[in-house]
């Protein structure tokens, strides 16, 4: 008798990666539909809109992803928001999509053999118990219905009016058998080069390619109807967000103040040595005085005193936008140019942006906002969203944290403390003291993509 091996159960299957794809395939690169998800799951925890195809994205944006951003990404490939609770049957997809998923975004990490480590923040995050507990969760919801398009066969069968015309026995489709079946004799006078014969087999040959349009068509008809359902309810659901938003925007406009003009106070040890002179810009007078402390090393450098989060800068009075020459609204007027000053003027454009001339903080920013920069504009904006959260986490270590209203110079002080935990060099590569507060923000990226290599 021969032996019997049976198929393990897709419930059995391993969801873990390095379980799942053989030890040889690791090292190939990533397939090209791969590619796709990976942009589509980037620019949707972006807030990015789109990006191109080919666009590639550098290592340190690719070491940020967590697990919190890959769950929320599942939630709305499944229910068409990432902030639902998760109850019930999935909209969209099934845990079968999420594995792939899954596999896609694994092939782009740096550290994609690794194991997610909650307390480093390191590793791969679609390997991470949260993630896979999550796809657990969505297979438990699906039942012993399966997938969507199970449940969607399922209704299919269960409705008769759904069914395609041939399927249902008619009268017309009857007398339509019965010409068949009377016209499919003359096989011997076709032989013979009868005319009337000939002319009778090519008729029933056109009315068999009729017939399978015609079911064609019947099927696709009752698709179209289900997409155009679909789109209904969606178009439904965004409308009711943009009054929501709308009612929100109206509720700021009407309570925000008027804020005053932005300015910089020098910490009580810097004070003393340097005052910016009047005439200069306040960002610029603060990176050029050569009075400022340049970062120590750690046995002599003092322990900063971080500020406290009771801060006097009022938000923006309102959402300023431009019309450019393209017909389109952004947050930036036509004559604004990407920043390429120092670092210290980053963080401060980022968090607290520049009111004078009205423009918002650069965390706000989406990829379209700055699309009219140049072919690199988008990669700017992640390289310093990505260098500005590196910073950030440097000083939620310390203790300090960023509020909606911080004043300018408290920002200066967290930037201090914040660049204290980054491993920047003391001096440059010609032998001579950094200056920190002269240091160019892109000189840093390129240093961070050198190491990376």
């Amino acid at each position: 008798m021969p032996n019997v091996v049976h198929k393990p159960k897709e419930a059995e299957q391993a969801t873990d990666d390095a379980a799942a794809v053989p030890k040889k395939q690791k090292d190939n690169p990533a397939a090209k539909r791969y590619h796709t998800i990976l942009r589509d799951f980037m620019a949707y925890t972006h807030q990015a809109g789109f990006y191109n195809e080919g666009h590639a994205f550098s290592s340190t944006e690719l070491a940020l992803i967590t697990p919190e951003q890959i769950i929320r990404y599942f939630k709305f490939k499944l229910y068409g928001d990432g902030d639902v609770d998760v109850s019930g049957q999935p909209l969209s997809g099934s845990h079968h999509t999420l594995d792939y998923y899954k596999k896609a975004i694994s092939s782009f990490v740096p550290q994609r053999d690794k194991s997610w480590d909650t307390v480093t923040q390191q590793g791969n995050p679609t390997r991470a118990r949260s993630v896979n507990d999550f796809v657990r969760q969505i297979r438990a919801l699906e039942g012993v219905e399966g997938s969507s398009k199970k449940r969607k066969m399922k209704v299919n069968n269960e409705t008769p009016s759904k069914q395609s015309s041939s399927s249902t026995p008619t009268a017309s489709s009857t007398a339509k058998k019965a010409r068949v079946r009377v016209i499919d004799q003359p096989a011997a006078a076709i032989a013979n080069n009868n005319p009337n014969a000939i002319m009778s087999d090519l008729f029933l040959q056109m009315h068999q390619q009729n017939t399978s349009v015609i079911d064609f068509l019947g099927t696709l008809g009752t698709s179209i109807d289900r997409f155009k359902s679909a789109m209904q309810v969606n178009n439904q659901k965004i409308m009711a967000n943009i009054h929501r938003l709308n009612s929100s925007l109206q509720q700021v406009n009407a309570s925000v103040p008027v804020p005053p003009a932005p300015m910089i106070r020098f910490p009580p040890s810097a004070a003393a040595a340097a005052v910016p002179p009047a005439a200069m810009p306040v960002v610029a007078a603060a990176t050029k005085t050569p009075g400022v402390t340049r970062r120590l090393p750690t046995s002599v450098q003092p322990k900063p005193k971080l500020p406290s989060a009771s801060a006097s800068l009022p938000a923006q009075k309102e959402y300023w936008f431009y019309d450019h020459p393209d017909g389109k609204r952004r947050s930036v007027p036509p004559s604004w140019t990407f920043p390429s000053g120092t670092l210290l003027e980053l963080y401060i454009l980022w968090h607290i942006g520049d009111p004078a001339n009205k423009i918002y903080p650069m965390k706000t920013f989406s990829a379209f906002d700055v699309s009219f920069c140049g072919k690199r504009s988008r990669t700017s904006l992640s390289e310093a969203r990505c260098l500005v959260a590196a910073l950030d986490k440097e000083v939620e270590k310390a203790g300090g944290s960023i509020g909606p209203k911080i004043s300018e110079a408290q920002l200066v002080e967290l930037f201090r403390v914040g660049v204290e935990g980054l491993d920047i060099p003391l001096e440059t590569p010609t032998g001579r003291p950094r200056n920190i507060d002269s240091l160019k923000w892109r000189t840093l990226v390129e240093r961070g993509r050198k190491s990376m290599d």
